[in-house]
C-alpha cells in the first residue's frame, strides 16, 4: 500500500508540473490524489470492527483534516494572488479544492459517526474534544468564506491600473510586474478587510445559532456553550475592531448585525431556562459533560 501511494503521488506530481502553468496550481492536483488514497483507505479501514483499524482509520481522518485546514486550503489562495498579478487564468486549485473539501467533510463525519457511541481513544471523551471539533469547522467555514470573497471581488492588474498608480514613475519598464503585484496585494488586503468586518460576524452568527439548535435538539451542553461563547466573541469582535475606523455604512451594517445577533441571544435567553431544568433530570445522563 505504502509503495502503490508513493508511486501514484509521484506519477500525479511529475505530470502536473509537465502540464499545469503554475506551480501553486500543479501542486493541488498531488493534494486531491493523497486525500483520495487517504479517504479509500480509510473507507477500508472502517469496514472492520477491528479496534486497531478504527483508531488507525480516526488517526488518519484527524491528520487529514489538521493537514486540509492549515496547509492544503494555502494554495487555493496562492493561486488567487498569481492570477490577480499576473492575469494567467489558472483556477484549477480553486475548483479542485471543492472535491477536497467534500473529503474533509466526509472525513469529520465518519469520524463522528466511529467514535458516537464507543469512543476509540480516550481523548475522544473529553470536553475539549468537541472545542477542537468546533474550532475546526469555524476556521474552515470562515476559510472557505474568505476564498469565495477574494475570488468573486478580485480581477486581475490591468494596464491602466499600473499607470495610474502613484508609484509608477518609481518603477523601470522592467519592473512594473513587482508594481502589479503591490497593487494585487493591496486590492486583496482591502477585500479582505471587508469580510472580515463584514462577512465573519454573519458567519459565525450563524455557525452560533446551527450549533445551538444542535446543542438543544442534541441536549449536548458543551455544544450550547460553545454557541453562546462564538455569539461573545462576534459581538465583542463587532465593538472592538470591526466598528472603529469604519465608514458610516460600515457602522450602519455592523449595527444591524449587532441586532440581529442581539434577537438571537435573546432567543438563548428565553431557553436556558429550560435546558438548566433538563440538564438535572435522570433522563439527561447521557448528555455530553
Amino acid at each position: 500500500i505504502i509503495i502503490g501511494y508513493f508511486v501514484g503521488l509521484l506519477e500525479v506530481n511529475f505530470q502536473a508540473n509537465t502540464r499545469i502553468i503554475g506551480a501553486n496550481s500543479a501542486v493541488t492536483l498531488p493534494i486531491l490524489y493523497h486525500l483520495i488514497f487517504s479517504a479509500a483507505l480509510f473507507y477500508g479501514l472502517c469496514q472492520s470492527k477491528n479496534k486497531a483499524h478504527s483508531q488507525l482509520a480516526s488517526l488518519i481522518a484527524v491528520i487529514n483534516i489538521i493537514l486540509f485546514a492549515f496547509w492544503f486550503s494555502n494554495y487555493a489562495f496562492y493561486e488567487h494572488e498569481q492570477y490577480i498579478s499576473t492575469g494567467i487564468h489558472q483556477r484549477i486549485g480553486f475548483y479542485l479544492h471543492y472535491i477536497s473539501l467534500l473529503i474533509i467533510v466526509f472525513f469529520g463525519y465518519q469520524l463522528y459517526q466511529i467514535n458516537k457511541e464507543k469512543p476509540v481513544f480516550e481523548f475522544f471523551k473529553k470536553k475539549i474534544a468537541i472545542w477542537i471539533a468546533a474550532f475546526f469547522i469555524i476556521y474552515i467555514a470562515s476559510t472557505e468564506l474568505m476564498l469565495h470573497g477574494l475570488v468573486i471581488s478580485n480581477s486581475p492588474v490591468t494596464a491602466l491600473e499600473v499607470r495610474s498608480s502613484e508609484l509608477y514613475k518609481n518603477y523601470q519598464s522592467n519592473e512594473l510586474h513587482y508594481l502589479k503585484q503591490q497593487i494585487a496585494n493591496d486590492s486583496i488586503y482591502q477585500t479582505r478587510n471587508q469580510i472580515i468586518k463584514t462577512g465573519y460576524p454573519i458567519l459565525w452568527g450563524i455557525l452560533a445559532f446551527v450549533f445551538l439548535i444542535i446543542g438543544i435538539r442534541k441536549r449536548i451542553k458543551n455544544l450550547r456553550i460553545i454557541a453562546l461563547s462564538l455569539l461573545g466573541i462576534t459581538i465583542l469582535k463587532l465593538f472592538l475592531f470591526d466598528i472603529s475606523n469604519a465608514s458610516e455604512t460600515g457602522k450602519i451594517i455592523a449595527f444591524i448585525l449587532l441586532g440581529i445577533l442581539i434577537l438571537i441571544i435573546s432567543f438563548v435567553y428565553q431557553k436556558i431556562k429550560v435546558l438548566v431544568q433538563d440538564d438535572n433530570k435522570p433522563l439527561e445522563t447521557n448528555e455530553t459533560e
